[in-house]
């Protein structure tokens, strides 16, 4: 058995993957074990309120999360095992008081930690998606002017979040945190754009595991072109919060089935 930790980042390909594996998990189960975020939203409750403010107390608690979820794996089942889950690298920068990934690595240390205190057999390594900065903070921009009221221009904004958008340097971060005994790699999003499968395909071979009979991944979250500058518009605007998010919702429909060329 091996064990595949894919914590993020948030905006790189990981609800395509999700929804991609989950939509075909018939066809995986006899070769892979598959855990996804709902599947331990315990321990990603956890690390998000850690992200938001690390303390003894919050760290006993994730700590905890982990090793109830430990509990669960069989360790006499021989299939790989994929978990791929972004709340493991903390709260999305942006939301709350979190402006950066900087929790990652107390994070990933403390759950590997558990890990393999408890399935001490058990080869385990951390692979990250990961995404070119500019391309990632116009994502991220994208996805708060939609949950958010987001006042800033674009250009502010990625001002604002440059640091956010140094994910390699997290990557580096978490590895040196790991040291040697656990593998820490990391691919960008441009580079899966021509496998079929997308990320998941590259997770699927890292682990050795068949594509055989799988189908392509259909793009999840996909940002219709133009469309922040309308949201920045509403959110700019004089509405009240309800009318602002009928107005938002109202917006996001009319755009899809205007078939607007869309950009994740």
């Amino acid at each position: 058995m091996r064990m595949l930790i894919h914590p993020g980042f948030h905006k790189t390909g990981t609800t395509s993957l999700q929804r991609g594996a989950d939509a075909q998990r018939e066809i995986l189960a006899p070769r892979l074990r598959l855990v996804l975020p709902h599947h331990i939203e315990p321990v990603n409750f956890a690390a998000r309120r850690v992200s938001v403010g690390s303390n003894a107390k919050r760290i006993v608690a994730f700590r905890a999360a982990v090793a109830e979820f430990a509990q669960g794996i069989d360790p006499i089942d021989a299939r790989p095992l994929l978990v791929s889950s972004e709340h493991l690298c903390g709260l999305l920068p942006g939301r709350k008081s979190v402006t950066t990934y900087a929790a990652a690595p107390e994070l990933l240390g403390q759950m590997v930690e558990v890990l393999a205190g408890q399935l001490p057999d058990l080869p385990l390594s951390i692979w990250f998606t990961t995404r070119a900065p500019e391309a990632w903070l116009q994502s991220l921009y994208w996805q708060l002017l939609r949950s958010q009221r987001l006042t800033e221009g674009p250009e502010q904004f990625a001002e604002d979040f440059r640091d956010a958008a140094e994910l390699e340097s997290i990557v580096a971060r978490v590895a040196a945190r790991l040291g040697r005994h656990v593998d820490v790699s990391a691919t960008r999003l441009e580079e899966c754009g021509a496998d079929p499968l997308g990320p998941l395909g590259v997770a699927l071979d890292r682990l050795q595991v068949s594509r055989a009979g799988l189908r392509p991944l259909v793009r999840q979250n996909v940002q219709p072109a133009k469309a922040a500058e309308d949201l920045l518009a509403l959110n700019r605007s004089d509405l009240d919060d309800d009318a602002l998010g009928a107005a938002k919702t109202a917006l996001l429909k009319r755009l899809r089935r205007a078939g607007r060329t869309r950009t994740e």
